[in-house]
C-alpha cells in the first residue's frame, strides 16, 4: 500500500521502510529541483566482479569491499591480495576512471579507479559503473554517489536482513541529477588532480619505506641467520618473541647503531574507550584501527566526533603526529597531515616526537621491517584478538650509525622526501573534502 506524504510527516524515520523512504525523499527532491533527474541504468553500464577461490603472492590486484572508501581505494599491505588475471573476463576488471561501489556489506561508498590500479579484478561483491555517453562523467558520478542524497539512495535501495545487498536492478533505479557539462568538467578536473596527487604521495612514501628496508636488508636477510636456523626445524616451534629470525637482526642493530627506546624520544598515550553515543554523523574523524589507511587516515570514515566529544577526549592532534594500531591489525601506522585532525579509540596509540625533527624518521622505522619485526615479537593473541599492550614504548629506533658516516645524510634524504609527500596528500584531502561538501 502506498504511504502518502501527509502520513510520512507524522512518522519518525525509523518507522518507514528505507526503500519507501528513499522513493518519497527522491520524489520531493525531484519536484523541488530545476535539474533533470535520470535513472542510473540509462547513464551507465553496470557490471560486477567474480568469486576467486585462491589468492597468489603477486600478480593483479583483487579489490574487495574493505578496499572501497569514498573516492579512494585502501591499499594497506595486510588488506591487498592478488590473483591470476589470465582467466578473468574483461567485464570483471576495472579501468582507470571507472566508478566502483560495494553491493553487499558496507554500502554508500564510491571509489574512482586510479591509473595505478587499471586492470585490477573486482570481487563479486563490487560493482563498476561506466558512463555510456557524455551526459555524465565518472568524476561527477562518484561525487554525487558520495553525497548525502546519493548515499541515502544506495542504502535505501538495498534489501536484506543481517547483510544489505544491492542488485543490478536496484542500482539501476538510482536517480542522478544532470548538471551542466561545465560544472561536471570542473568537478572532474578537481577530482582527477586530487586523486593523482594522493596516490603519487602514497607511492612516494612507499618508495621511502622500501629504501629503508633495502638499507637494512643485509641485517634481516635469511642468509645471515642460516646457522642459527639450523638449530630449529621451524620458527613455529619457538615462542615468537625469541625466534632467531627476529632476535638476531635486532641484536645486530643495537650493536651497529645508536638506538633509543621509543618512550625516550616520544610521548605516547593510548586512545580512550568509547560508547556509541560518542559517535556523530558530522565533525572530525573518529579513528579506529580500520580507519588507518595508506599511511594516513580515511578522510571520510563511518564515524565522527562532535565538538563536545573532541573537547571531552582532549587529544590535540597535529601534523606529523603518529597513530599506531596496537590491537587487531597490529602494526598499522599513520602519520598525520594538517588536514587529518581526529579523535582516536583505545585500540590506537598516539605518538608525538619530543623533537619534531625526529617525527618522520620514527614513522618510517615503525612502518619498516624494523618496526614490523618488533611488532611480531611482542604480539600476543588474547583469545581471538592479537595485541601488544604497552610494548610499543620499548620499540627500538636506530638514531645514528656507529660505523657508517653516510647514515645521517641517508636518513635526512628519506625524511625530506616524506615531508614533501605529506604536503601533497594534505592538499589532495582538502580538495576531496571540498568536493564532498559541494
Amino acid at each position: 500500500m502506498w504511504v502518502s506524504n501527509s502520513s510520512v510527516e507524522i512518522l519518525e524515520d525509523e518507522w518507514i521502510v528505507p526503500y519507501y523512504k528513499t522513493i518519497i525523499d527522491m520524489k520531493k527532491s525531484i519536484s523541488n529541483s530545476n535539474l533533470k533527474y535520470v535513472r542510473l541504468k540509462e547513464l551507465c553500464h553496470i557490471s560486477s566482479g567474480l568469486y576467486v577461490r585462491n589468492y597468489i603472492d603477486s600478480g593483479t590486484h583483487f579489490l574487495r569491499v574493505d578496499n572501497i572508501r569514498p573516492f579512494l581505494i585502501q591499499l594497506n599491505d595486510d588488506d591487498v591480495v592478488y590473483v591470476d588475471e589470465s582467466k578473468v573476463p574483461d567485464r570483471c576488471k576495472v579501468r582507470e576512471g571507472d566508478v566502483i561501489i560495494s553491493r553487499t556489506g558496507t554500502l554508500g561508498k564510491a571509489s574512482v579507479c586510479p591509473k595505478q590500479l587499471d586492470g585490477s579484478v573486482l570481487s563479486q561483491h563490487l560493482t563498476k559503473l561506466v558512463p555510456k555517453d557524455e551526459r555524465i562523467t565518472s568524476a561527477y558520478l562518484a561525487t554525487f554517489l558520495n553525497s548525502p542524497i546519493g548515499k541515502s539512495q544506495l542504502i535505501g535501495l538495498a534489501f536484506g536482513g543481517t547483510r544489505l545487498e544491492l542488485t543490478h536492478d536496484r542500482i539501476g533505479k538510482l536517480w542522478v541529477p544532470i548538471v551542466s557539462k561545465k560544472d561536471q568538467k570542473s568537478a572532474e578536473k578537481k577530482l582527477t588532480n586530487a586523486i593523482e596527487a594522493y596516490y603519487q604521495a602514497h607511492s612516494e612514501i612507499c618508495n621511502s619505506i622500501n629504501e629503508l628496508n633495502l638499507y637494512f636488508s643485509e641485517i634481516f636477510s635469511a642468509e645471515n641467520q642460516k646457522s642459527y636456523h639450523a638449530l630449529l626445524s621451524d620458527d613455529n616451534w619457538c615462542v615468537r618473541k625469541y625466534q632467531p629470525s627476529s632476535v638476531i637482526p635486532m641484536l645486530r642493530i643495537t650493536d651497529e647503531y645508536q638506538v633509543a627506546n621509543l618512550e625516550d624520544i616520544a610521548e605516547i598515550s593510548r586512545g580512550k574507550g568509547t560508547r556509541s553515543s560518542d559517535y556523530s554523523e558530522t565533525g572530525i574523524p573518529f579513528v579506529r584501527t580500520s580507519t588507518l589507511m595508506n599511511h594516513g587516515i580515511d578522510p571520510f570514515p563511518d564515524h565522527y566526533a562532535s565538538t563536545d566529544v573532541v573537547e571531552k577526549y582532549k587529544q590535540p592532534m597535529a601534523s606529523q603526529h603518529i597513530l599506531y594500531s596496537i590491537e587487531g591489525k597490529v602494526g598499522e601506522v599513520a602519520i598525520l597531515t594538517k588536514s587529518e585532525n581526529c579523535v582516536i579509540k583505545n585500540h590506537v596509540e598516539w605518538v608525538r616526537a619530543v623533537d619534531e625533527k625526529d617525527a618522520i624518521w620514527i614513522y618510517l622505522c615503525l612502518t619498516s621491517t624494523i618496526g614490523r619485526t618488533q611488532a611480531k615479537m611482542h604480539t600476543v593473541v588474547q583469545a581471538t584478538i592479537p595485541g601488544i599492550s604497552s610494548k610499543l614504548r620499548k620499540f627500538m629506533i636506530p638514531m645514528n650509525s656507529k660505523k657508517q658516516s653516510t647514515f645521517n645524510a641517508f636518513r635526512q634524504e628519506l625524511v625530506d622526501g616524506v615531508k614533501s609527500s605529506l604536503e601533497k596528500r594534505n592538499m589532495a584531502i582538502n580538495t576531496l573534502r571540498e568536493l564532498m561538501a559541494a
